[in-house]
């Protein structure tokens, strides 16, 4: 069954390696897949991108644009499809037969995230973050945290409830974080959705994904490429926290990485 996901004003389709390790059993090269992408009204989205990772390890991925008619060809194609277009909702479809025709109708955009500018912690909680990129609000209590240690160009904070299970992990560095969730993630997924991250110039920075599987555990990845948050497998009340910190993400703009 194709899954449709929101954002990306043509984001880049990087992974992260270890999460392409994980996943090169279902992202290996097919044969050719080729198709049509249209907006609501049936009209063809002419440049519009569409990529697939089709090999690990560096990724290596397969990239084709929309030509006049919105039709578009990859010659090989792993297990996902990514169809990004400016303006537009994008959509991530799961790939499951070797010779493909697809049609896919786009969405505007409606549902952007734009964190806010960051200012003084509220009452009861601290703000992390490391440089300029994402931070995120945490409650002084409740939960345990653990890192935050450097560890050469970045560092990274593991955040649990009390009585334990699942870890919401942040992210921080220069190339510490990838915004797209591998295909794995995907694959697995009775549903997902996602939406754009954008900054101050309305320019699309980041993504923000989360979705749950068949036993009901539930996981979210929202990031830019420098800075964010991901968990994977929680519990309904452990995502509610989890969601609630991810959801207090504001922006430094400028700040350099601190030595």
């Amino acid at each position: 069954m194709a899954l449709r996901a929101r954002p990306g004003k043509c984001l880049p389709f990087l992974l992260a390696v270890m999460c392409l390790l994980l996943a090169l059993p279902l992202s290996a090269g097919r044969a050719s897949v080729h198709g049509k992408v249209i907006d609501e009204q049936g009209a063809p989205i002419v440049g519009a991108v569409v990529g697939t990772t089709i090999s690990c390890c560096p990724p290596k991925t397969n990239t084709s644009k929309t030509d006049g008619r919105g039709q578009f060809y990859l010659d090989n194609h792993g297990s996902i499809l990514r169809i990004r277009a400016e303006s537009f909702e994008p959509q991530s479809l799961v790939l499951k037969n070797d010779h493909l025709d697809v049609q896919v109708t786009l969405h505007p955009e409606l549902n952007k995230l734009h964190p806010p500018e960051c200012g003084r912690s509220t009452r009861g909680e601290r703000l992390l973050g490391w440089g300029w990129g994402l931070h995120f609000s945490v409650p002084d209590h409740g939960i345990h945290v653990s890192g935050g240690d450097v560890d050469v160009d970045y560092k990274v904070y593991g955040i649990r409830l009390k009585r334990g299970g699942r870890v919401l992990e942040l992210w921080f560095g220069p190339t510490a974080f990838t915004a797209e969730p591998d295909d794995q993630q995907l694959v697995k997924s009775v549903e997902f959705s996602q939406r754009d991250i954008f900054n101050s110039k309305d320019e699309a920075i980041g993504l923000d994904s989360r979705g749950h599987t068949l036993d009901g555990r539930l996981w979210r990845r929202m990031g830019l490429i420098m800075s964010g948050a991901k968990y994977d497998g929680a519990l309904p009340e452990e995502s509610t926290v989890f969601d609630r910190i991810v959801d207090s993400a504001c922006f430094v703009s400028r700040s350099p990485i601190p030595h």
